[in-house]
């Protein structure tokens, strides 16, 4: 397929925009592995539970910035109909689930599950532990409280 000056540019520009976000893509599910790797064991002796919850979700996410930044790179190199097409389609329904997301968080924005979660942090002493030791590893705000 013979491309025009302009249409061989927007391919290019198609093309390192999905590169730069498989990348990043890629830079997220390297960061879901290390916190799995890292944090997990540390936090198991205390809580008796696996919080690696919050590294499945990067995994996840990663996973699909990675797959559809993929499927947009090899559809602008090799113009492929199909490949664009389902790019633009996968992109379509991130920005829906973005829009329904933000809908969720502005109708269903409570206090009420903070407010639970603070009572029955207050209470649970092993709870404490794992919240001030990572708060300990991380440098962060309140490692000595309590």
């Amino acid at each position: 397929m013979a491309v025009s000056c302009g249409g061989s540019v927007i391919k290019i520009v198609l093309f390192v925009f999905n590169f730069i976000w498989v990348l990043c893509g890629a830079a997220i599910i390297y960061l879901g592995v290390r916190v799995i790797l890292k944090y997990t064991p540390d936090v198991t002796d205390v809580v008796k539970e696996t919080p690696a919850y919050s590294a499945i979700v990067l995994l996840v996410a990663g996973g699909l910035i990675l797959v559809v930044s993929f499927l947009g790179c090899c559809g602008a190199i090799r113009e492929s109909y199909c490949m664009l097409n389902t790019y633009g389609g996968l992109v379509f329904l991130c920005l829906a689930a973005q829009g329904v997301g933000a809908y969720m968080a502005t109708k269903y924005n409570h206090d009420s599950a903070l407010n639970a979660y603070k009572w029955e942090l207050a209470e649970d002493e092993a709870a404490n532990r794992a919240i001030n030791e990572f708060q300990k590893q991380l440098q962060c705000c309140g490692g000595n409280d309590r």
